[in-house]
């Protein structure tokens, strides 16, 4: 099974979790960042993005974001009122922003599973990925999908400056350079590299198949709600595997009845 590959490359000392990543920010500004070759205002506007997003993940941990308030979020960052909204429109916007920061580490943990294993194998490892951030933190996928629920259109993602990457993922070898993406993003570019290496083949498009990886993304952590998240990794894996090996019985049948074709053919 495809699960049993990707955990078999054993890569789990090299994945940097962006609930970890931040409760190290947090304690390493508590002191003094440097070292970076920031200049300080880019410091300063890193430092207070990455607080807030910081305090928010936090407070998200015991209540849901709508009952928290942005009172709540400055105390526990440091900063005004009035400078949080100088930084997010909103509270949501701040999740959006994690959104956002998460797909730097998930984007070079997918190229170091590829290098080792297959692309399908870097497919795998967004869900897994995401399994283990919603075991750290169980409320932030369902807040997460509120927000794309209730929002009117696709929420817009800020930009993220070298400060913000260097800050957050301190060590992290092509963080700064490594282009953010959406979910959407991810998954289409990976699809279109597993088709272009003879992965996987398939007669439906590509935003098909998106569309459904997408389902599984945000509908696996609902269906299981009930049984705990601590489910929500096996049951990824398990409907991942059931997708793959349907689209590669697809390739399969595709390849027999051309071959069956050629058969006749030239009877």
């Amino acid at each position: 099974m495809l699960y049993i590959l990707y955990m078999n490359m054993k890569l789990d000392d090299n994945i940097v979790l962006l609930g970890d990543a931040l409760t190290r920010f947090t304690s390493a500004h508590e002191g003094e960042v440097t070292g970076l070759g920031l200049s300080l205002r880019e410091k300063k506007f890193a430092c207070v993005r990455l607080a807030i997003l910081s305090a928010v993940l936090r407070l998200t941990k015991e209540r849901s974001l709508a009952d928290i308030s942005v009172r709540e979020i400055c105390e526990l960052a440091q900063v005004a009122p009035a400078t949080f909204f100088n930084y997010f429109p909103s509270k949501e916007d701040v999740l959006v922003y994690y959104m956002r920061l998460w797909s730097i580490p998930i984007t070079l943990q997918c190229r170091a599973v590829a290098v080792q294993g297959t692309v399908l194998d870097a497919i795998a490892a967004v869900f897994d990925y995401t399994a283990r951030e919603t075991e750290q933190n169980p409320r932030l996928m369902f807040e997460i999908i509120a927000i794309i629920a209730h929002a009117k259109e696709p929420p817009q993602p800020p930009s993220l400056s070298r400060a913000e990457r260097l800050l957050a993922f301190p060590g992290l070898p092509g963080a700064e350079d490594v282009e953010p993406q959406s979910i959407d993003e991810l998954f289409t570019a990976l699809l279109q590299q597993a088709v272009h290496t003879g992965a996987l083949s398939f007669s439906v498009s590509i935003e098909t198949v998106v569309l459904l990886l997408k389902t599984m993304f945000y509908g696996v952590p609902l269906a299981t709600r009930r049984e705990g998240v601590h489910t929500v990794r096996h049951a990824y894996h398990e409907v991942l595997d059931v997708l793959l090996a349907g689209l590669k019985q697809e390739e399969k049948n595709k390849a027999h009845e051309e071959e069956t074709e050629q058969r006749t053919g030239t009877a």
